[in-house]
Order: C-alpha cells, then structure tokens, then sequence
C-alpha cells in the first residue's frame, strides 16, 4: 500500500505545484459560467468548493494567521496539503509518504488566510 500511498501523495504535490484546471475538475459547465477556459487553472476558491474535505488554521500568538493546511483526501488514505511543513502529507494505516510543496500555483495559503479572516 506504500508505494500506492506515495504515487497519490505526489500527484496531489504536483497539482498544488502546477494548478489544477477546470477540466481537471470534471467542471467544464461551471467554466463555462464563469466565462473561462476549461484548460485555465482554477482560483483557490473554487478548488475548495470541490476539493478541500476540512481545513485547519496555524495562528501566531497574538491571532495573527501563520499558516494552514487541506484536508484533501478521507478514510483512507488520509491526505493533507501542509503549507506550514511545506509538504503533501499521506497516512494510510501505518504507512505514511511525503511530497514537497514548492509552488502554490492556485494560490491555496492565501486563501486560507482569507477564510481565516472570516471567522477570527
């Protein structure tokens, strides 16, 4: 199961580092409505909506935003995009496999700071 569990892990990395696209998504009608091409790279937002299954916020001392991180996948595996570690972090069992973070190209962090905002 390791080595299914990595190959998941790094996908996930690689659509981090290099955006995922509407078509990607299987959401080529919600492009159309928003009058993009379904080859374009989705904004943060909308890889929530249909991606993200729980997120968590790291907060400094005086409430400030530090960091998060997306629940991606659930209930085996479980899989995380931990901007604080800078790593796509996968457990499955015993197992667990890592992937570098290092380009957010959908602008994910910046997103939860935004949702941090909206409930600080």
């Amino acid at each position: 199961m390791s080595r299914e569990l990595s190959e998941q892990v790094k996908a996930i990395a690689h659509q981090i580092n290099v955006g995922v696209t509407w078509k990607d998504l299987e959401i080529e009608n919600q492009a159309k409505e928003w009058d993009v091409e379904i080859d374009d790279i989705v904004p943060a937002s909308v890889f929530f909506d249909n991606e993200v299954l729980d997120h968590n916020f790291e907060i400094n001392g005086d409430g400030s935003f530090k960091s998060g991180k997306v629940l991606v996948a659930f209930g085996g595996p479980n899989i995380w995009v931990n901007f604080s570690t800078g790593q796509v972090e996968g457990f499955w069992g015993g197992d667990k496999a890592t992937a570098p973070i290092y380009s957010d190209a959908m602008g994910i962090e910046f997103e939860l700071e935004e949702r941090w905002g909206w409930v600080k």
